[in-house]
């Protein structure tokens, strides 16, 4: 390597590390049993299995927060995902939403697993076991097709 690509190599370096010191807010809000998807509706356990799998860790305050969600630039990213996705719809807090936002989420979960939105692809690139078969797909969206008492 000529002398630059040394110095650009060593700033590079530096720069990287000093981003691993920009706080990022892992935080996951405390949760109250009463308010989850599993105390206000009855799910199938194969639907349950693959809430947990491919939903849980980005739709729920469960979050389990990977190695490398701590380093920098990734953990932006991760952090950034998770709290968006929370925002639009979180199992841990299914209980606080209202009957017709419970139902428009009921169907937007399906539209999104059979347009194979959801999981994000890069969030199952790196949790293989996050990849949904048709099967899984066609079972969450007949649960969430069925009435509702």
């Amino acid at each position: 390597m000529k002398p630059w690509s040394y110095r650009l190599a060593l700033i590079a370096s530096i720069v990287v590390a000093i981003l691993q010191f920009v706080p990022i807010d892992r935080r996951s809000p405390p949760i109250t049993s009463a308010a989850t998807l599993n105390a206000t509706e009855a799910v199938p356990a194969q639907v349950q299995a693959v809430l947990v799998r491919s939903c849980r860790d980005c739709h729920s305050d469960e979050t389990h927060w990977p190695w490398y969600s701590y380093v920098a630039p990734a953990s932006w990213y991760i952090s950034h995902d998770v709290h968006e996705a929370r925002s639009k719809m979180n199992f841990s807090r299914w209980g606080t939403y209202s009957r017709s936002k419970r139902a428009h989420e009921l169907e937007e979960i399906c539209n999104q697993l059979m347009d194979e939105k959801m999981p994000l692809p890069a969030y199952a690139l790196l949790h293989p076991i996050a990849r949904l078969t048709q099967e899984d797909r066609a079972a969450v969206c007949e649960w969430t097709s069925s009435p509702r008492p």
